[in-house]
């Protein structure tokens, strides 16, 4: 499944199933889709040590998955490039269960209300 990953959904689906804070989890999603622009991949080249660390991190929480191809130069030597892709399912099934809870918490605050809380005037 080839899905566009926004921000939001990717910050929310970090969130849920990393176990941190919305804003650090915003932090993270920018950071990774920034690798990623317009593109479905990213090149493992253009990353710093940092950066690659929290790739392998998404990685095993199961939001990114790493590929390696090995290209044949004119040369004879062989070349290979290591691409990161996002897992589209994951992160979608992850924000998804995050939405779900945010709103059955909201739902059971609003539950403890009294009656005379929800009377205007």
């Amino acid at each position: 499944m080839n899905q566009i990953i926004d921000f939001e959904t990717f910050a929310r689906a970090i969130a849920h199933e990393m176990d941190v804070s919305m804003s650090a989890a915003e932090q993270t999603a920018l950071t990774v889709l920034n690798f990623f622009g317009y593109s479905s991949t990213a090149l493992d080249n253009h990353l710093l040590q940092k950066e690659r660390d929290l790739f392998y991190i998404l990685e095993d929480a199961g939001f990114m998955r790493g590929h390696s191809d090995t290209y044949c130069l004119f040369t004879g030597a062989d070349w290979r490039t290591f691409t990161w892709t996002l897992n589209t399912e994951k992160i979608l099934e992850s924000a998804v269960a995050g939405c779900k809870e945010h709103h059955a918490l909201e739902r059971t605050i609003y539950d403890k209300l009294p009656e005379e809380a929800w009377a205007r005037g």
